[in-house]
């Protein structure tokens, strides 16, 4: 019907334009009522900008439509304001200026509010669709009389439909629909995993870009796992109102969000565990990837440090001194090793965890670095030679042959003078034949009975 009136309009337009109005007899007249019957004369009074954002503006007026009650649109409104940043879209976000704190833009809430009042009437029909140019034409000259400002209005709220359809929660489903516009193409939604402390908030984050302002400004927006959290949080409470299709979105981007903090806990626990390629990091995983991918990931991250352990736990129970040290402590120790503008200090602090005499000695702390500095450039020549670049374990396998190597050097077998007088005068002693004689006790101070132990007996408990 619509474009009956449109052809309708062609035709009368070319035959006006095809003779001069005022030269027209009466014989002409039937050439211009044919088409011209076509047409409501309503449709003359009518703002033609108005009718036509209403075609282009079909996912704005059709998002309106959910919303019939007034009271709940405006509670939705009211509830846009008071959200927070990382709740808003940053299409609709106004950042602090002049001492204001950062909102929502309630400049285009108020347009969103204009344009339903303006359509009140074409919206909220009982007809879902429109049939005839006679329902139409009755629709549309019920309008208000139109500004240009209400066309720009319609115009800009359509361009931010779907931050709107985000921040304005009149249905409660915001959080799903935040989610859609997460994962579209252009927001390129990516994770980040660094090594930066132990907290796991600051560790692993979750960033998007978005466009800002007229200009459309890119910056990139970060969602920390506490943030992601909580948005999960409100993802699994409206999940149950979702289509198939938002429900299979969010189950991806759950187990997604978890794939993630499997990686991020696992890089940290390398790090942790003294791998010495996970000393410092940093991953980046699209948001995009399959599930499936990140689970890969996650497992050979997993299979990575399992054998870390095992290839640690060999060296310890192979080499006696390694068992004095931390990984941490181990760790500083190849950084020393690795650059030769480490202070002494860490040198220092190896040597007197095995000899806690000769370790503040200067003199004898150098001759300790200087023959490990040795041991260790001997040991990188046979094992990377050619410029190969060791593993990990191979690393590790060099140091620990370094420590086997130059301690014992450094390291005197200390001996402690017993005191025997009082177990030799009691009246029960007994002499005791040369040898070994160990005792194991689960408390510290049962080391004291050592004494009497050493002169072939304990003492009575009334002694203890």
């Amino acid at each position: 019907a619509l474009a009956e009136v449109a052809n309708s309009l062609q035709r009368l337009g070319a035959e006006l334009e095809a003779r001069e109005w005022k030269a027209c007899l009466l014989s002409d007249l039937e050439r211009f009522s044919k088409p011209a019957l076509q047409i409501a004369p309503e449709l003359l009074d009518m703002d033609p900008a108005v009718v036509g954002t209403l075609a282009p503006s079909a996912p704005l007026l059709s998002w309106l439509r959910t919303m019939p009650q007034d009271n709940d649109f405006r509670a939705g409104i009211e509830m846009a304001l008071g959200k927070t940043e990382n709740e808003c879209p940053p299409e609709l976000w106004v950042e602090s200026t002049d001492g204001k704190p950062g909102r929502p833009n309630e400049a285009v809430l108020s347009m969103l509010s204009s344009v339903r009042s303006f359509l009140h009437v074409y919206l909220y029909r009982q007809a879902e669709e429109i049939t005839s140019v006679e329902t139409l034409v009755s629709l549309l000259s019920q309008l208000p009389p139109s500004t240009a400002q209400i066309v720009e209005h319609i115009t800009q709220c359509n361009a931010l439909h779907l931050p709107l359809v985000e921040l304005v929660d009149a249905a409660g489903d915001s959080y799903v629909t935040q989610l859609l516009a997460l994962m579209r193409e252009e927001r390129k939604a990516t994770w980040h995993v660094q090594s930066i402390g132990e907290d796991e908030s600051r560790r692993l984050w979750l960033e998007s870009c978005v466009r800002r302002g007229k200009s459309k400004t890119e910056a990139m927006q970060r969602r920390s796992v506490d943030d992601l959290l909580d948005f999960q949080s409100m993802i699994l409470l409206g999940k149950g109102t979702d289509s198939s299709s938002q429900s299979e979105l969010v189950d991806r981007f759950i187990e997604h969000f978890a794939w993630a903090r499997q990686i991020n806990e696992t890089l940290f626990a390398l790090g942790a565990a003294g791998n010495f390629d996970f000393q410092l990091y940093g991953k980046t995983l699209p948001l995009s990837l399959p599930c499936e991918q990140m689970k890969r990931e996650a497992e050979a991250l997993q299979q990575l440090l399992a054998q870390w352990h095992r290839d640690v736990q060999a060296l310890r129970e192979a080499c006696f001194f390694l068992n004095f040290y931390t990984m941490k402590q181990l760790g500083q120790l190849h950084d020393a090793l690795v650059d030769p503008a480490q202070k002494t200090r860490v040198f220092s602090m190896i040597l007197l965890c095995a000899n806690p005499e000769a370790g503040h000695d200067p003199v004898f702390v150098q001759q300790f670095e200087t023959t490990m500095r040795a041991t260790w450039d001997a040991e990188l020549r046979n094992k990377a030679s050619g410029g190969v670049k060791l593993t990990p374990a191979e690393t590790m396998a060099c140091l620990s042959m370094c420590i086997e190597t130059v301690l014992p050097e450094f390291v005197e077998l200390r001996l402690r003078q017993l005191d025997l007088g009082p177990a030799a005068g009691h009246p029960f002693n007994v002499d005791l034949e040369q040898g070994v004689h160990l005792f194991c006790s689960p408390e510290v101070h049962d080391l004291m009975l050592s004494a009497y132990a050493m002169a072939g007996r304990l003492p009575e408990a009334y002694n203890v």
